[in-house]
């Protein structure tokens, strides 16, 4: 049984969990669900910004049990109480429901809160557009690309003991990949040409490593390596041969960086990237439903669908 400082969870087997949310010493919410798959526990994460920030947007990454509670210290207040008006709250719903009428978004959840006080809780859409099931507030998210941030966390921690520099190359954990081409145009051309420099820790980390070559400048033979494989080291290792889109550190560009940070963790930790997340950052910062995989059979209902929703032509 473990107990929180603003509100209590508790876990009494490995399938439900119980969260209790009390207030000068008086239970304000109680609630059950089961357990399955989260990647964060949103709701620390939004008492944290909220006492730091004082106000704060958050929208499709909140996972919050009900409208009808508040936090310690977060009440629910009118837009005006807070020096917010309501009429221009009301663009932000028009705003959202524009995404999701033309098809940019399934559904999305918003809250707004100022001066330590919610003033705008407002879930539109649908969680399962293809099950016709409705958003709501307490709708959890599988929240994709901050995983990012997680996992640049693990590396960091191991940096902080002096297990690599931010200067040497990943090769020496990543063997694989070493003497990496550039595609270059030149005259019309597309070439290949050597690196200049070898991917370092830093590139990796800010997404200057180059690792998204453009499919349009790769062979057919090369394309079909961009699949993903069955674990992250298979996948990378897969596509070792591919060019870089630019030397490493030349210029910035979002995207698979990360996959190498991940990798990078577990090599030089030897643990798998969801035993290290859990073991030094989840469970120290008691983000207990927190995972990496999901498990369809335990999958919650409350869970929105992850797909993309994509706009019809």
């Amino acid at each position: 049984m473990k107990k929180y400082t603003i509100y209590t969870v508790l876990f009494p087997n490995d399938t439900k969990i119980d969260i209790v949310i009390r207030s000068f010493n008086k239970t304000i919410f109680y609630h059950t669900f089961e357990e399955g798959y989260l990647i964060m526990n949103k709701t620390t994460i939004l008492t944290n910004c909220l006492r730091s920030i004082g106000f704060i947007h958050l929208t499709l990454l909140i996972s919050l049990p009900s409208q009808t509670f508040a936090f310690e210290g977060l009440p629910f207040a009118t837009p005006e109480s807070v020096g917010v008006s309501s009429h221009r709250l009301e663009r932000l719903e028009e705003s959202m429901q524009r995404y999701i009428d033309n098809e940019y978004l399934a559904g999305t959840v918003t809250l707004i809160a100022r001066d330590g006080k919610i003033i705008h809780f407002k879930s539109q859409g649908w969680k399962s557009k293809e099950n016709d099931e409705k958003m709501e507030n307490d709708t959890l998210f599988v929240i994709m690309s901050m995983t990012k941030p997680i996992v640049s966390v693990a590396l960091m921690m191991l940096y902080e003991e002096g297990r690599f520099l931010l200067t040497d190359p990943i090769s020496d954990w990543i063997p694989e990949i070493v003497g990496k081409e550039v595609i270059s145009q030149s005259n019309g051309k597309t070439l290949r040409i050597e690196a200049a420099s070898p991917i370092t820790f830093r590139d990796v980390l800010a997404h200057t490593a180059g690792v998204n070559p453009s499919r349009d400048a790769l062979y057919p033979e090369e394309i079909s390596l961009l699949d993903r494989k069955d674990t992250l080291e298979e996948t990378i290792l897969a596509r070792a041969p591919l060019p870089l889109a630019f030397h490493p550190g030349e210029t910035w560009q979002y995207g698979a960086s990360t996959d190498y940070v991940a990798l990078l963790v577990e090599r030089i930790s030897n643990q798998p990237l969801r035993d290290f997340l859990k073991e030094r950052i989840f469970v120290p910062l008691k983000m207990d439903l927190s995972l990496i995989h999901i498990s369809e059979p335990t999958r919650p209902e409350r869970i929105a669908d992850a797909g993309v929703c994509v706009k019809k032509k």
